[in-house]
């Protein structure tokens, strides 16, 4: 499950991780975003995967309200890419406290078992929550207050120009994964990778 997915495009990439590593299994994912206007590119995006095993749906109603869960009941990961960065830069310190307790509220209330975060690399100032990375720590430390038991690490591209005391580990190269398709000028300026992760195991 995504939140603020957007595009969707965080499907290809776990798509193409299992295809990695040769596990065949089907997907289900549904992506969550109050934006319609990436409906285009995600009616793209499901008809390009609806002659394969993955099942992939898209909403654009608030998914506090609208998630009715998974048939076995548990949500294996809930993906939060590019999302917090955009909750730090509009809302006010009140409200980016008020979309976290909201978030640990769904994580809790839908056995979500793990929370990936991909977001830019800034750090940010925890006083004022001013990053994706600063609203991220601040979901781990509410989880943590509410007494559940959880891992996390931290991952980081070479080069990156601050990562706190986390404990972050850098990845051996930050090369993109996908190649550039021909006529597609909006990648002229993007050559390697420059975010950061934050992945959370709840137990």
């Amino acid at each position: 499950m995504s939140l603020g997915c957007g595009p969707g495009s965080e499907v290809y990439g776990i798509i193409k991780a299992l295809r990695i590593r040769k596990i065949g299994v089907p997907i289900y994912y549904e992506g969550h975003d109050l934006l319609d206007v990436w409906e285009p590119v995600q009616n793209l995006c499901k008809n390009s995967l609806s002659s394969t095993q993955h099942v992939v749906d898209f909403h654009t109603t608030n998914l506090f309200a609208d998630f009715h869960g998974f048939d076995n009941g548990v949500t294996n990961l809930l993906i939060l890419n590019y999302l917090l960065s955009h909750a730090a830069k509009f809302y006010s310190l009140q409200g980016k406290h008020q979309f976290v307790d909201e978030l640990v509220d769904f994580i809790l209330h839908h056995n979500i078992r793990n929370i990936l975060f991909n977001d830019i690399n800034y750090y940010g100032n925890y006083a004022s929550l001013d990053s994706g990375v600063q609203l991220m720590n601040l979901l781990i430390s509410k989880i943590k207050s509410k007494g559940v038991k959880y891992t996390v690490g931290y991952a980081c591209f070479p080069f990156d120009p601050y990562r706190g005391n986390e404990g972050w580990k850098f990845y051996k190269k930050n090369n993109l994964l996908f190649q550039k398709l021909d006529g597609n000028n909006f990648m002229n300026n993007v050559g390697y990778c420059n975010s950061k992760q934050i992945f959370v195991h709840i137990q």
